[in-house]
């Protein structure tokens, strides 16, 4: 086993819930047939041997690069090897190799900048709606995607063309079987959609007294057209201290649906003042209707 000196960021999971304790990893997935139920949250280990794949699954071959589960997937039609992440709680990546390789940054707009961080430390990052990516018999649109711009780092390989995790992988149950090389997808048409802010927050931090301090914002989103700059202490939202805010709830805030409003009060230069924020979609691209991720059939 591995100790790592994660910190709250990473282990607190929301008021009246237990803190993550740690990580399950090869040890475990090499030895079991492992389901993840994402929609019934369960996990169901049962040796390879009694383990029968239900009627209709798609079977994906997986490869290996060291502990990481690698699967072929294709982004706009690009096909290439994306690491089978059940450890990403998120959204899936493009490595740079990949998308220089194949322009990627040359058929979308300017995106976001993104930081994000894991065992692997921080990854930097732009998000953009990725208009296609084909996986397990599935093509899902619109998925908010990172485009990995850092060259040195876990997600820099040079092999691989991504990373996909739970936004793409929860809309099935998967079971993987690591001794026969192999993982099965059933999809579940119910499973919820990968929604990004609809605020526009995109960074921040805390002060000493505990409130959140306004860090960065998603380019034309309501957050950024309200004016809001870095160093801005937000002091409520929607009537709540901010001190009183977990970073789970203020991720779930800024998912809720489109239409609906945010209520700040925020201190600049220690005036305050009152801004309310709609909600909507963003990262569109030109032309995209809907919007927001959907999910099709792949021919």
């Amino acid at each position: 086993m591995f100790v790592i000196p994660y910190g709250p960021e990473f282990s607190n999971r929301g008021p009246g819930k237990t803190p993550l304790a740690g990580i399950l990893g090869l040890e475990v997935f090499e030895r079991f047939a492992v389901t993840i139920d994402y929609a019934r949250h369960t996990l169901r280990l049962q040796t390879p041997q009694s383990y029968v794949p239900a009627a209709g699954d798609v079977v994906v071959p997986l490869l290996f690069q060291d502990d990481m589960p690698l699967a072929y997937a294709s982004a706009d039609g690009a096909r290439g090897l994306f690491g089978v992440d059940t450890g990403n709680s998120g959204r899936p990546f493009l490595f740079g190799d990949f998308v220089r390789h194949h322009g990627s940054l040359q058929r979308y707009d300017a995106g976001a900048a993104s930081q994000s961080f894991g065992t692997g430390g921080s990854v930097s990052s732009t998000s953009h709606r990725l208009r296609d990516l084909e996986f397990g018999g599935l093509v899902m649109h619109n998925f908010v995607t990172d485009f990995v711009v850092q060259q040195k780092g876990s997600f820099s390989s040079r092999t691989e063309a991504g990373n996909i995790g739970h936004d793409v992988l929860s809309q099935f149950t998967l079971t993987t079987d690591y001794r026969r090389g192999r993982m099965y997808l059933h999809r579940e048409p119910g499973a919820p959609l990968p929604v990004y802010t609809r605020t526009g927050f995109a960074g921040a931090s805390r002060d000493k007294q505990g409130r959140i301090v306004f860090g960065s914002a998603v380019p034309g989103s309501p957050v950024a057209e309200a004016g809001l700059v870095k160093g801005d202490v937000i002091l409520t939202l929607d009537g709540i201290p901010s001190q009183s805010i977990t970073p789970a709830q203020l991720f779930a805030l800024s998912r809720r649906e489109v239409g609906t409003t945010l209520r700040l009060t925020v201190q600049h230069e220690g005036e305050q003042r009152e801004v309310t924020l709609i909600r909507r979609e963003l990262l569109c691209n030109a032309g995209a209707q809907p919007c927001g991720a959907w999910i099709s059939a792949a021919r």
